[in-house]
């Protein structure tokens, strides 16, 4: 399940996570982080969006909050916020892409 592209698109999101704050400043960043994900072509697999947003959800609740009503106007917001999955399930799912 190695994908180059996604597994270092995965690690970014790992180092967002790990240090950007959970404050709305932060939510342009990992909207352009979101907007550069959808843009990765795959082979074989899906992209893990929902495992991406549902980690976000868990982790940065503030920037999810932002990003959920930047959705009102945005329909790749709007599909993104609204289709969360367990944390444990997402989390689990992740790491089988970036394992080699």
């Amino acid at each position: 399940m190695n994908n180059d592209e996604v597994t270092q698109a995965i690690k970014k999101f790992q180092e967002m996570i790990d240090t950007y704050p959970d404050d709305k400043h932060s939510v342009h960043d990992f909207k352009m982080f979101l907007r550069y994900f959808l843009r990765i072509e795959t082979k074989d697999n899906p992209l893990p969006t929902l495992e991406i947003m549902s980690i976000l959800k868990s982790t940065k609740p503030n920037v999810f909050y932002y990003l959920r009503q930047q959705g009102k106007t945005d329909v790749m917001l709007e599909v993104l916020t609204n289709a969360p999955i367990s944390l444990e399930v997402a989390k689990s799912k992740l790491e089988q892409y970036i394992k080699p």
